[in-house]
This record gives structure tokens, sequence and C-alpha cells, in this order.
């Protein structure tokens, strides 16, 4: 009991310090603001732990992602051909476009550097896998400096 109405007061101090767009958490910081409510309300309510829960893991992967972003780095040179094992390999998405299937990968190496690298085929992603390719260009996204490599291949 003790628990659950520590939850309740940490899920009313998150309502109340939320500044949000949405219809249906506004009304349930009003809710939150009443001493009673109505029955019909209840369904508000009992919504609130699982949006407390989502907010939680949103929160702490936005300060994973930012984590990520401060470790990375460019990777040499525009033009350069370089190999690098990827501790983490990711198919990231992939879309369709006038020249057929665009796959969007992303590694991470050994120094958390971010590399990424757009392609017209698909492969086995797996982490520790071997890449060599040329640096195309140096951007940044979402804070996190990123390395676009280009023509590579994977072994």
């Amino acid at each position: 009991m003790k628990n659950a109405k520590k939850i309740g007061e940490a899920i009313a101090e998150w309502l109340r310090g939320l500044d949000t767009d949405s219809d249906l958490l506004r009304n349930c910081q009003n809710l939150v603001k009443q001493k009673f409510v109505k029955p019909s309300h209840f369904g508000y309510l009992a919504y609130l732990p699982v949006a407390y829960e989502r907010e939680i893991r949103k929160a702490e992967a936005r300060a994973a992602r930012k984590s990520e972003a401060e470790k990375s780095g460019y990777v040499g040179h525009v033009g350069d051909r370089i190999t690098f094992r990827a501790n983490s390999a990711v198919l990231v998405t992939s879309w369709e476009n006038m020249y057929g299937t665009t796959f969007l990968y992303k590694f991470a190496d050994e120094s958390g550097n971010i590399l990424i690298w757009y392609a017209s085929r698909t492969f086995d992603v797996k982490d520790g896998v071997k890449v060599t390719g040329t640096i195309k260009a140096h951007n940044e996204r979402d804070g996190a400096k990123q390395t676009v490599i280009t023509r590579c291949k994977v072994a």
C-alpha cells in the first residue's frame, strides 16, 4: 500500500510539472488537482500509471541517446578509405524510392563513434562485423556527430 501511495504521489508530481499538448493528459492534470472525482473519470486515473511508465522509458531512452551522442566524433577525413570493427550494427530503416530500396545502417565502432551507411542492398546485420568503406561526409543529427560512409564491404 505504501508503494502504491508513493507511485501515486510521483505521478501527481509528474502531472503538475508537465507541459503537454495532449487533451487526455490535460484532463488528467485537472483531475489530480481535485480532492474527489466522479466514477466516470476513473478511466483517466487508471491510465495514469501507464502514461507515467511510458514517459519514464522515453526519458531513459533520451538519456541513452544523449550519452551515445556525447561519445561520438567524426572518423577520418572525407575521401579516406577506412576499415573498422562495428561493436554494434543495426538496420535502422528502409524505404522505396525511384531507384529501388534504400537501407539505412548505423554502426558504432570501438570508440563509440557513429557511422552511417545508405545501401542499396541488404546484408546480415550482426555486432562485431568488419566494415570497409569510403568516408562520404561528416554531419550531425540530434546532437550526435556522424560519419557517412559509402561503397562498403562487410566481412
